[in-house]
């Protein structure tokens, strides 16, 4: 038996809304120590990935707030000149496309919902033929370890 057996689908989408909530609150009261120390142990993992070691890439959200610190992972894939790709949201559409950056300083500014995206100038539209990774990327809701999976809580690596 599963917990949504006899609900209809907006019953479904108001008790998960509820759920994302809830991990939300959770994810906000950690400290900014808990925050780091579980965003550190998290990008140890990924770094040391046998997919992230061999891929050409990756397409990673900028966190903010008490997301995921993705910027130590960002740095370590620009240095190790690994292709970078950040989601845009295209204003009024709310629709994302992938951006190709160099530099996580000074490509960067906040843009829709306040989330760091590439400064107009910056912005390089990657098209999906271009690109060898076939998720989007999102933050995650909830911190915790990953597991050795190559999409591992938001962060997806490409391959060639």
């Amino acid at each position: 038996m599963n917990w949504c057996d006899g609900l209809t689908e907006a019953q479904i989408a108001v008790e998960k809304e509820n759920l994302r909530r809830y991990m939300l609150r959770l994810r906000d009261r950690q400290s900014i120590g808990e925050i780091e120390q579980k965003s550190q142990d998290i990008i140890d993992q990924v770094l040391h990935l046998h997919e992230f070691v061999r891929a050409r890439g990756i397409a990673c959200y900028v966190s903010k707030d008490s997301e995921v610190n993705t910027r130590p992972l960002i740095r370590a894939a620009l240095n190790q000149e690994k292709r970078v790709l950040v989601p845009v949201v295209k204003k009024g559409d709310i629709e994302l496309f992938f951006s190709e950056i160099k530099d996580l300083g000074s490509e960067l500014a906040p843009g829709t919902f306040g989330i760091l995206e590439p400064k107009p100038e910056n912005v390089h539209p990657v098209s999906e033929s271009s690109r060898t990774c076939p998720h989007t990327s999102v933050p995650p809701v909830w911190l915790s370890t990953c597991n050795s999976s190559a999409r591992c809580r938001g962060i997806n690596l490409m391959y060639q």
